[in-house]
């Protein structure tokens, strides 16, 4: 619930923009049809200009109910713009706590597969590497995550990495087989359940490449989902 509502806060960041245009179109068009000065050019512009505000706000819906969707239909579509979509609904919660995520490698990789599945797993990684460099740096300006999507001829593979504390020996070989993290902090919380979907759901894996400096996370999974052209 908690996750939901960072994202509806996300929503409604994109949701100001767009609204607080189309009402000073609204506004403007009243005053100059009042006046007498609004002529033919003048209207098609402001009129394609709410347009292009309605579309964004359509797109942002599409986003959302996208990632809420329960069927998992398996569909073609840029692995980049789906990264980009997620952060775009993550925005509030980053943003909060002063947490910039770089894209350092964002080829547009083409997929055909389960795109809300993808999120859903990225959204625990990037949680994690939030909490991770928001507890280690009170430098703001240190809070930094990088995303690096690379791809073979079979598989894509994105990293989600961060310089916090890392993670300890012990806790290597527990992270991903307990349903609950043992870290006071949080910090751990879904990695069990983002490893069972990547393996049952995409074809995939989620597994700790590097512990630290930088702890480096990495989903894999099929680029044609069971074989499909």
């Amino acid at each position: 619930m908690s996750e939901a509502g960072e994202l509806i806060s996300g929503i409604n960041h994109q949701f100001i923009q767009p609204v607080n245009s189309l009402k000073l179109m609204i506004t403007t068009l009243q005053m100059l049809e009042r006046d007498g000065n609004l002529d033919k050019q003048t209207l098609n512009e402001i009129l394609k200009g709410g347009e292009s505000s309605v579309c964004l706000l359509s797109d942002t819906i599409e986003i959302f109910r996208n990632f809420y969707k329960t069927s998992e239909n398996i569909n073609k579509f840029s692995v980049a713009k789906s990264v980009k979509n997620l952060l775009m609904l993550m925005h509030t919660e980053l943003s909060r706590v002063n947490v910039k995520v770089i894209l350092v490698n964002s080829s547009d990789v083409i997929v055909t597969q389960k795109d809300n599945i993808i999120q859903q797993i990225l959204l625990i990684l990037i949680h994690n590497a939030k909490d991770a460099v928001v507890e280690k740096f009170e430098n703001i300006n240190k809070r930094e995550i990088e995303i690096d999507i690379k791809s073979n001829e079979t598989k894509c593979f994105i990293t989600v990495s961060e310089h916090g504390w890392g993670v300890s020996e012990a806790m290597r070989d527990k992270i991903f087989s307990m349903p609950k993290t043992t870290k006071k902090s949080g910090n751990g919380i879904g990695l069990y359940f983002g490893k069972k979907l990547a393996n049952e759901k995409i074809g995939g894996d989620l597994k700790l490449v590097s512990d630290a400096n930088p702890t480096v996370f990495e989903l894999s999974f099929d680029i044609n989902l069971k074989g499909e052209k």
